[in-house]
Parts: structure tokens; sequence; C-alpha cells
């Protein structure tokens, strides 16, 4: 009988959460990063995200652009 960490998983559904709102002015850009963080603890998708244009000051001060 296989472990249950050997048996493969099933294919899970994935989805891709876009954020292009500057974090310094909008809180709709640290609301689309808390609940792409919340919705990827369940394990039940598999959740990317994009930061575009501004929303890439959500990533700290010491990233290149």
């Amino acid at each position: 009988m296989l472990d249950e960490a050997l048996k493969p998983k099933p294919k899970q559904r994935r989805v891709l959460v876009v954020v292009d709102a500057d974090p310094s002015t909008n809180p709709r850009a640290a609301e689309a990063l808390r609940m792409a963080g919340g919705v990827g603890v369940w394990e039940q998708l598999d959740v990317h995200v994009a930061l575009c244009g501004l929303a890439i000051k959500a990533k700290g001060e010491g990233v290149a652009q």
C-alpha cells in the first residue's frame, strides 16, 4: 500500500490574482494579496500572484524595478 505522501495529488484548479494598483494609495492591492494568501493555505487551489506596474511596491523596498 502506498504511503499517503507518495500518492499522486488530484489535479488542482489554478487561480491567478493580478494586482496592478499602487499599494501606498489603494487598499485593494493589500486586500488582494491578503485574499490570495488566505485562499492559498486551503491547498485546494494552486494560487499565483502577478504584481504589475506600481503594485511591485507590495514586494518591498529592495526590489529592483
